[in-house]
């Protein structure tokens, strides 16, 4: 094998900033999302990694984006102002109806 792996695992998808997530968890809290975006507020920072092989994080700040939902969980899209990468981040799931 040619490539070792790096020893410290790394976290896909942006780096959402803690006051935008729900307490104890990772899921997104939809009313502080709402506030930052009708605001214009950044949300949190780009990790995405150059095509270059650079291996250096973007860095730029995220731009929140509408909410949608995708098979019963809720999606929280961003933007990054500086490399222009678009990414979601998960909120909670939507509770199904027991019968």
């Amino acid at each position: 094998m040619t490539h070792q792996a790096p020893l410290i695992p790394t976290r896909h998808g942006p780096d959402i900033w803690r006051r935008y997530r729900l307490p104890g968890s990772r899921a997104i809290n939809h009313a502080s999302w709402e506030d930052a975006r009708v605001q214009g507020h950044h949300v949190g920072t780009c990790r995405h990694t150059a095509p270059s092989g650079s291996g250096k994080a973007c860095g730029g700040c995220l731009r929140p984006g509408r909410p949608y939902t995708v098979g019963g969980r809720h999606m929280y899209p961003t933007t990054c102002g500086t490399c222009g990468h678009e990414a979601a981040a998960g909120g909670p799931t939507v509770k199904r109806s027991r019968r």
